[in-house]
């Protein structure tokens, strides 16, 4: 990028922060918020694997809630959870309706704030997923029970870069209800494997969450002054 460009996006900046101020909303707490997040490490807690098979990285999981900010630092979240969980040869998928309930411990202003949380998840997805197959000498077989309902405790933190957007990372520890999986796999090359759960996995999410009503402040314009001009004049910014 030309240097006259980048001084134009310079001046524009300068000029966002002073109009920043008249953009500001009324001062008052947050009401709601929305989220969506994305599973970064979805691992199935195994029970048996007595050949010490990795289940690799592969899985993984979206969440999109609504939420609503309580009297006491408590919230309340409802929405929209899938969750693909891999065994490395096998697979299953659940999704619907995710509800649950966190509580914060310290000042709203503060730019970093940790929670605890308690979830519980409606899957309306396949209750039972069945895969027989044969190719030569693979063979994979893979019986899953998924869960109808999962319970999880969970703990978080919410960095807010701006007054109304943060990033958040979250990890939960789900339990699924009356669930379970088999795999068995050979390729004939091997004596073949068997894993087994019983329907419990670690979650760990990150992702991004806007509260309302939403506020832009002079802050604000400062810290995304200072974000772009670390990407648009990195020697300048360091110097």
């Amino acid at each position: 990028m030309k240097e006259r460009n980048k001084l134009y996006i310079l001046f524009f900046l300068i000029g966002f922060i002073f109009l920043s101020g008249t953009l500001q909303a009324q001062e008052g707490d947050r009401k709601w918020a929305l989220r969506y997040s994305g599973g970064v490490i979805v691992k199935p807690l195994l029970t048996s694997n007595p050949s010490g098979i990795s289940t690799g990285n592969g899985g993984g999981g979206v969440l999109l809630t609504g939420e609503i900010y309580l009297p006491r630092k408590w919230n309340l979240q409802a929405g929209y959870f899938r969750t693909e969980m891999s065994y490395g040869e096998g697979d299953r998928t659940m999704e619907g309706l995710q509800l649950g309930v966190k509580k914060y411990f310290i000042h709203p202003d503060f730019v970093v704030q940790p929670y605890l949380s308690a979830s519980t998840q409606i899957n309306w997805s396949d209750h039972r997923e069945y895969t027989h197959f044969t190719y030569d000498s693979y063979s994979r077989y893979q019986d899953s029970r998924n869960p109808r309902l999962s319970f999880a405790p969970g703990i978080g933190a919410e960095f807010y870069i701006f007054s109304s957007v943060a990033f958040v990372a979250e990890y939960n520890f789900w339990m699924g209800v009356h669930s379970k999986t088999t795999l068995t796999v050979s390729d004939g090359r091997m004596n073949p494997y068997t894993m087994k759960d019983k329907g419990m996995h670690h979650y760990l999410g990150l992702g991004v969450k806007i509260t309302f009503p939403f506020r832009v402040t002079s802050q604000d314009g400062m810290n995304l002054l200072s974000i772009l001009a670390n990407m648009l004049f990195p020697d300048w910014y360091y110097y």
